[in-house]
């Protein structure tokens, strides 16, 4: 471990300890959930409206509303209005400070999973095939 990445995450520690519990609780519960994670996974290529995440896991829209709004409460996402469509996208984690260390963390892993693996390859054969998905990258 670098000293850098001590420094980083003494610092990160420190930030905790005067947080409320009650925000770490909803950014666990959040990414606790493996479609949740999913979504997040998906996002992380860019922009996607709910039509776009629903196509992609097979899912019911209110299924995937829901848990785009348990991901937003938690501070993990962003809507914009786009049209008719609300587009998501990952955040810059403001609005909890407990939201950005986990992003960093659960954007790291996962890569190998082979459910992660096979919504990729949806999601890239749905934009290829004239769907929406992705509206836009998103900055990394």
């Amino acid at each position: 471990m670098t000293r850098s990445s001590i420094v980083e995450r003494r610092y990160i520690h420190r930030e905790a300890l005067y947080l409320p519990i009650s925000e770490y609780e909803l950014v666990m519960k959040a990414v606790g959930d493996g479609t949740r994670a999913r979504i997040l996974k998906l996002l992380e290529n860019g922009e996607l409206c709910v039509s776009d995440i629903r196509k992609v896991l097979f899912l019911g829209q209110s299924t995937v509303s829901q848990h785009l709004s348990l991901l937003r409460k938690a501070g993990l996402v962003d809507i914009r209005r786009q049209g008719r469509r609300s587009v998501y996208s990952l955040t810059a984690c403001r609005s909890n400070r407990y939201a950005a260390p986990m992003l960093a963390l659960l954007l790291g892993w996962l890569g190998d999973d082979s459910r992660v693996r096979a919504d990729r390859r949806r999601l890239a054969r749905l934009a290829k095939a004239g769907g929406s998905a992705p509206a836009r990258p998103t900055d990394g």
